[in-house]
């Protein structure tokens, strides 16, 4: 982890033009934020902002898309941001040489706030035009989306190679705690990681099984192992099975605990059951993980002192198949110790379903806090960083 930062107490901000990359990748249902953390944890930076008369160009991506795509706007955040804020949030659709004779003319209760940056194709590539026309629209850069910080995108890092860039209160406080957690790992140290492609964490999981004690696996992600260790998963989502027998491969100390039960639905979509992983049918798809399996998992968690969560454990998003993330959570929350959420699903269903109060500390970020747990450099903070 790179230190130290420079931070908004090291920049002139005195009516500055300054871009902004927050992380406003949040949840939205009909039009509407259904989770509003991640731009409410934005908010002191922008207020900080405005004090200082700053001029505020807000940046920020929303899902996936391939190209333009209008289920995936930025308006319904504009909309709440508007709210939390008090102040007008002016959506603008293209970035080209006018841009900023229209920031240019927003009034001291007015900011801007740029369309989905991943409409723009060459934002993922870090296309250094892109990052030069995002350049000219500020005198400064201040990042403050630790949710994307392992992105090497226009609007994280090459932005900041023509700006004086600096973190913002968020992104301070994301790294300093990473900062303390990576110094001073108490053990037991327990990992906890749902999700779905095991192709996408084939690296981290290994890197968890040389530096945990106890790597547990569920969700979708845990069904690529039940059927690399020859159990029957029916219909079950699974991603490689070849990648997760050279994990298990590596997993000399059997590190890696999995699910022995599970909540499954048959190709009818009746009532669900929970199934021993023996004894599952061709008919079968899992959904969660089944109660034996949630009490041998809390039986390991409550033994911890370091416990970093990123789930959920099945289709938690369906209230017939969350019993076994709430369960989980519920024992982390008995640890005498650091408890760490991150992800921004994971924070989600902490907060939505009021489990909160089970950690000591909830991360805006996802890949970011997990790659850094990894070890790796985080390509969004090398220009954040006192040279």
């Amino acid at each position: 982890m790179q230190f130290p930062l420079r931070t908004l107490k090291d920049a002139d901000l005195t009516n500055k033009r300054v871009v902004l990359r927050v992380d406003f990748n949040v949840p939205i249902t009909n039009g509407k934020v259904t989770n509003d953390r991640r731009i409410r944890e934005a908010v002191p930076t922008i207020r900080h902002l405005l004090s200082k008369g700053a001029k505020i160009t807000l940046l920020s991506h929303l899902g996936r898309p391939k190209g333009r795509d209008d289920s995936l706007s930025l308006r319904p955040v504009a909309d709440e941001l508007s709210k939390l804020l008090g102040v007008r949030v002016i959506l603008i659709d293209e970035i080209n040489e006018k841009t900023s004779e229209k920031i240019a003319q927003l009034g001291p209760r007015e900011i801007a706030l740029l369309e989905n940056i991943r409409f723009h194709e060459g934002e993922e590539k870090n296309d250094p035009e892109l990052s030069k026309l995002l350049s000219n629209l500020g005198d400064i850069f201040v990042s403050d989306a630790f949710g994307t910080a392992h992105r090497a995108h226009s609007s994280t890092t090459g932005i900041s190679d023509h700006l004086p860039s600096y973190a913002g209160f968020l992104m301070e406080k994301e790294l300093n705690f990473l900062h303390s957690l990576l110094r001073d790992i108490k053990r037991p140290y327990v990992v906890v990681l749902g999700g779905s492609k095991v192709s996408d964490k084939t690296a981290l999981i290994e890197k968890f099984i040389e530096v945990a004690d106890t790597v547990i696996v569920g969700g979708a992600l845990a069904n690529s192992f039940l059927k690399a260790k020859g159990f029957e998963i029916g219909s079950s989502k699974f991603d490689s099975v070849e990648i997760a027998n050279e994990i298990l491969k590596k997993d000399r100390l059997n590190k890696i605990l999995l699910p022995e039960d599970v909540v499954v639905l048959g190709k009818y979509g009746e009532k669900a059951s929970t199934e021993d992983v023996s004894e599952l049918k061709l008919e079968n798809a899992i959904f969660d993980i089944g109660a034996k399996s949630a009490t041998r998992f809390s039986d390991t968690i409550r033994k911890a002192k370091t416990v970093v969560f990123n789930g959920p454990l099945g289709l938690a998003e369906d209230e017939r198949f969350k019993a076994g993330t709430i369960a989980v959570c519920k024992a982390i929350k008995s640890v005498d110790g650091i408890k760490v959420a991150c992800g921004g699903d994971t924070a989600a269903f902490v907060e939505n379903n009021g489990l909160s109060d089970c950690f000591s500390y909830i991360s805006t970020g996802g890949g970011a806090f997990l790659e850094a747990l990894e070890g790796k450099e985080l390509p969004g903070i090398k220009n954040l960083v006192v040279q």
